[in-house]
């Protein structure tokens, strides 16, 4: 007899086989034998091929943080945390149930081509670190900052992290590891966080 460890939604809610399976952070459960034969679905048994069913003495460090990141090149992250920058400029649309909710900004290693007006020195740069938090809401067309053909996601709020996180960023919107504890910079932000922006006054705190 096996004993595992399920992450919650690992397990569809629909399934017939014979076992219960509580939906909690992490649920142990026991399942007698795993084989083709057993009782359990073809979707478990493709969540077990796939590894989403995890030895009991899994260490869940490495499970992803419930926030998630957006990689931008400079000096873009910059100006949202110095200027005033109150939109982000993407050619894709905010995803759904992203926005009103933090959103961490990571620096990519890649400096944007700009103008004179926008370009900052390359020491000034936390190029490669998570540097700060974003609520978006809406888009906003109608800000100084915004690009005509793209969609304009709208700042509410920006709040800088002191001490920038390094990490290797991707595409679109993604996580790192519960280990880096941006839920627990996030959820204690008035003593860990300088906010620098919030929608309305367009000044520094």
């Amino acid at each position: 007899m096996t004993v595992f460890t399920v992450i919650q939604d690992t397990i569809p809610t629909n399934t017939t086989a014979h076992f219960s399976v509580l939906l909690t952070a992490k649920t142990v459960m026991t399942i007698p034998k795993l084989t083709p034969q057993s009782l359990m679905t073809a979707q478990i048994m493709k969540n077990i091929q796939q590894k989403m069913l995890i030895p009991k003495n899994f260490d869940d460090s490495n499970i992803p943080d419930k926030i998630h990141v957006l990689t931008l090149k400079e000096p873009w992250v910059y100006h949202i945390i110095n200027s005033g920058k109150d939109v982000e400029n993407r050619s894709w649309k905010l995803w759904n149930g992203f926005t009103g909710v933090a959103i961490a900004l990571h620096s990519g290693k890649t400096i944007d081509k700009v103008s004179p007006k926008y370009q900052v020195n390359r020491e000034k740069l936390n190029l490669g670190k998570i540097q700060a938090f974003v609520i978006f809401d809406g888009l906003n067309p109608d800000s100084e900052w915004a690009i005509q053909g793209l969609f304009n996601w709208k700042i509410l709020e920006t709040w800088q992290i002191p001490d920038p996180i390094p990490a290797i960023g991707k595409q679109g919107l993604w996580t790192i590891p519960r280990s880096i504890g941006l839920s627990d910079l996030w959820n204690d932000r008035g003593r860990t966080l300088k906010r620098v922006y919030q929608d309305g006054d367009n000044q520094k705190d």
